[in-house]
């Protein structure tokens, strides 16, 4: 017995290691990611940069950061808000889907009476049919946010790329690889890119996305120096 409550204690030491280890990675990408495009953002005078901070919505700044680069290429893109319209589906279906299959599980559990006890000690619980036709209804909402998810990450791919490209046009293709491949690789390559405007247009200034500068009177700033 005594052994047993060794093992049950060991197990539970294991599964709050995990959570924290997982708990820092999570808070280290959230830092480092939402340091890197708020500083960009800022630097080329998007709008609200402080939205890289509010998590989910982070994607609506880096995709007016690739709006506005693709703006210097002659390229009308409308990357923020695809992102954040997929983002906000596929977190809703989840969560939404995820809620329905554990109230749809908890009435199981509250309701059900009749079970077989088996010469294996396995208690086989009869399911009602009403109940396996819910989940099935859960069950395609969830897929369709696995739709919505996959679509939004295949965006994000795109507009880091146009982020690193933006930023350093040589390492763009090396750095979406390590971002893809590699955990933590995209907050690194981020923050090894948000000092960068390698990929931008030669000029004083650049236009502030989606508004213009002002003509009249403005002073424009010195030509930016990435090496500085």
């Amino acid at each position: 017995m005594a052994l047993d409550y060794h093992y049950s204690g060991v197990a539970i030491m294991l599964v709050v290691i995990i959570y924290l280890i997982m708990l820092a990675w999570l808070v280290v990408k959230y830092i480092l990611r939402s340091l890197s495009v708020y500083t960009v953002a800022k630097r080329r005078g998007i709008q609200n940069p402080g939205l890289a901070w509010v998590p989910m919505i982070w994607v609506w700044t880096l995709g007016g950061i690739c709006d506005q680069y693709d703006a210097t290429r002659g390229i009308q893109r409308k990357w923020r808000v695809s992102l954040l319209i997929l983002t906000t589906i596929g977190f809703a279906a989840f969560f939404i889907g995820y809620i329905l299959m554990i109230v749809q599980l908890a009435k199981l559990a509250i309701s059900q009476q009749s079970y077989v006890y088996s010469f294996r000690y396995v208690y086989e619980y009869a399911i009602p049919e009403e109940f396996i036709g819910a989940l099935a209804g859960e069950v395609v909402v969830m897929i369709l946010g696995a739709i919505a998810a996959a679509a939004s990450t295949v965006c994000q791919w795109i507009c880091l790329f146009k982020f690193y490209e933006s930023c350093r046009p040589k390492d763009a293709l090396k750095y979406l690889l390590v971002s893809v491949l590699v955990p933590l690789g995209q907050p690194i390559c981020m923050m090894c890119s948000r000092k960068y405007d390698l990929g931008m247009p030669q000029q004083p200034f650049y236009p502030s996305y989606p508004q213009q500068p002002p003509v009249n009177n403005y002073q424009a700033p010195p030509p930016y120096n990435p090496y500085q």
